[in-house]
């Protein structure tokens, strides 16, 4: 008597869980849905913490040059592109710091949007 049942709730088991999407040629089951979604959540976590660990590599290079003074330049990082924007000094410092940015791990793209400015002579009368 168990085994009929077995065999039973097996055979009702096969009829309510078909074979997968990609056997049969249909369209995805709820749990083949899930997974999907639960797969792109998982990347979309791994892409921000590695955007995140990129803007934190690019900020502690930055911050042990003694050129640069990471407090006037904003680094924001997307899909491993990152974008720069401050003021700086000089063209030549604008050009080090994307030099330090192109050359962190990770970085696939830079955007300089960095503005230069330079100092007014201080009046003295």
């Amino acid at each position: 008597m168990r085994l009929s049942a077995l065999l039973g709730l097996a055979l009702l088991l096969m009829m309510a869980c078909p074979a997968t999407a990609q056997e049969t040629g249909e369209e995805k089951g709820p749990m083949e849905k899930a997974g999907k979604f639960l797969d792109q959540g998982v990347i979309k976590a791994r892409d921000f913490l590695s955007d995140s660990a990129i803007t934190a590599r690019i900020k502690r290079r930055l911050m042990e040059d003694e050129f640069v003074s990471v407090f006037d330049i904003k680094i924001t990082t997307i899909d491993q592109m990152v974008i720069v924007e401050g003021d700086v000094q000089s063209e030549e410092l604008a050009t080090r710091v994307m030099g330090i940015v192109r050359a962190t791990e990770g970085v696939k793209q830079a955007e300089n949007r960095m503005m230069i400015y330079t100092k007014a002579p201080s009046k003295v009368e």
